[in-house]
């Protein structure tokens, strides 16, 4: 089988915070009568493997797909812990989430079970007034968080930041944060399903008629209380063409994303000798490759393998998208970089933790 662009099917996430914008917004399929929080888009975690929807490898999971195209798949990027190393979701709040952290990889190491999580927001929609929180107010210790914790009031501790749709925020390890309510999201982030719930705003889940568990401690040790909160934004470049405008949005160790926007009716190579994930915010395109013609649209994720032959993309009517990349070496063909050597047959993918090769303990609960 040769590879071709990839959309899996969407993991449904029940939430308590959870609305009904991933159907209104974004098309997705949803369940009638229950608020749906999560759309995984790309997901390689133990009990959570992406399936592909359509084409020859459809019911694949992502898995699948590691260890029988290898490096058609993946080039030279690396696994992380053996599995594809992104993680990709929607998000839709019609509350607010709990206030949490993730584990930085000093923190992760001490815990048990625990993985470090970087991750991004994009803002696709947002109702007046949205906010997120992001980081602690200036001189906030552990003993005031403490205090506060003990009065079930954490908000006034916690750096509100209006959110607006087309708004980027960047959430490295380590970063208290929570997502406002009236907000719709998607979400770029390393594998990992470790979170850290520090604070729920005193609700109790309906389901069980108790409040959600928290990770105080553990949240509390991933927390640095020594240096200053990170920025909410990384400062955003652009580089603009006749028909296309990329914008850099966040450069971190694990993803490049960037914003892309093509006018209607454009056309031009997809240059890249690694994988490379679009999501499409706003009109459709065409990806040919040498076996066909693959069409994303709105609310799609798309894998494009690094082995992809004669790709190209034409926008069907104007289309806006964002663009995932992992950084490794020779990213672009034709810009500086090399493509890799390939083996005449797809390369063996080291079997993941949490396969049965490779046994692993279960995550700490996640938001």
């Amino acid at each position: 089988m040769s590879v071709y662009p990839l959309i899996f099917e969407p993991i449904l996430k029940p939430r308590i915070w959870g609305g009904r914008q991933l159907a209104d917004v974004l098309g997705k399929p949803l369940p009638p009568g229950e608020p749906i929080g999560e759309s995984w888009e790309l997901a390689d975690l133990p009990g959570n493997e992406s399936l592909v929807r359509e084409g020859p490898a459809r019911g694949w999971s992502i898995r699948r797909i590691m260890e029988q195209w290898g490096r058609d798949l993946l080039g030279t990027v690396q696994p992380i812990r053996g599995r594809f190393p992104l993680l990709v979701k929607f998000l839709d709040a019609s509350r607010d989430l709990s206030v949490q952290v993730h584990p930085s990889p000093a923190a992760a190491a001490a815990e048990a079970n625990a993985d470090p999580k970087d991750e991004a927001w994009y803002v696709i929609a947002a109702q007046p007034g949205a906010i997120i929180y992001h980081g602690l107010n200036e001189g906030v210790t552990r003993g005031r968080v403490l205090e506060a914790l003990a009065r079930g009031e954490v908000a006034s501790l916690l750096r509100r930041v209006p959110a607006r749709p087309g708004d980027c925020f960047w959430l490295p390890a380590g970063t208290v944060h929570a997502l406002g309510a009236g907000l719709l999201v998607t979400e770029v982030q390393t594998p990992s399903d470790t979170t850290y719930r520090l604070f729920d705003w005193n609700r109790v889940d309906e389901s069980t008629g108790r409040p959600r568990e928290l990770h105080v401690e553990q949240a509390l040790r991933s927390i640095n209380f020594e240096a200053p909160g990170p920025p909410p934004r990384q400062d955003r470049t652009h580089v603009a063409s006749l028909w296309t405008t990329v914008t850099r949005l966040v450069t971190c160790d694990r993803f490049v994303l960037d914003q892309v926007r093509m006018a209607e009716g454009a056309e031009q190579s997809i240059p890249y000798a690694e994988p490379v994930v679009w999501i499409v915010l706003e009109g459709a395109a065409e990806i040919g490759y040498a076996g066909g013609v693959a069409t994303a649209r709105r609310g799609d994720v798309v894998l494009l393998p690094a082995a992809l032959e004669k790709a190209r993309m034409r926008a069907v009517e104007r289309c806006v998208w964002l663009e995932v990349r992992i950084p490794s070496p020779g990213d672009l063909i034709g810009y500086g970089g090399q493509p890799p050597e390939r083996p005449a047959s797809p390369g063996k993918v080291p079997a993941p933790e949490g396969s049965p090769s490779q046994p692993r303990a279960s995550a700490p609960p996640q938001e």
